[in-house]
């Protein structure tokens, strides 16, 4: 079963899609420590390396 997890990151939390055959599920993380390794375990929990589709629309390292 193909697993996919798509990201779209903002500048304070990332919107994470979680797609398991037919199954879709959304969840919001933080980009901060404790939302990455929220991030970590949903990832972590298959056996077979998921798919990763990162989108990002701005840089939100730079300070202004």
């Amino acid at each position: 079963m193909q697993v996919t997890f798509g990201i779209d990151v903002s500048k304070s939390t990332s919107t994470v899609c979680e797609l398991i055959g037919e199954s879709k599920n959304e969840l919001t993380i933080t980009n901060n420590r404790p939302g990455f390794i929220q991030l970590l375990h949903e990832l972590t929990a298959f056996s077979k390396h998921p798919q990763i589709i990162f989108e990002a629309t701005g840089v939100y390292s730079r300070s202004r």
